[in-house]
């Protein structure tokens, strides 16, 4: 498909240098997560974002032991 002829900006290509991977940095505070994950999985490409649903169920618990990872990953996917 030719993005520009949809009226689509054209996708990241590998050529281009850019990874097709993103490391989750989590923030410093659980307030501050939400935001960071909705923003994230919402820019991340559709083959990346399985990936990032994975890291965070495994980085979440682990840096913010009292947050509910399916219900953060549900508020950030909707």
């Amino acid at each position: 498909m030719h993005p520009h002829k949809v009226g689509l900006p054209p996708g990241r290509y590998k050529t281009d240098g850019t990874p097709f991977t993103v490391e989750l940095t989590l923030p410093d505070s659980p307030a501050a997560l939400d935001a960071y994950l909705y923003e994230v999985m919402h820019s991340a490409a559709p083959g990346v974002l399985e990936l990032l649903i994975e890291q965070a169920a495994e980085e979440i618990p682990r840096v913010f032991p009292q947050v509910d990872v399916v219900q953060a990953l549900r508020r950030a996917l909707s």
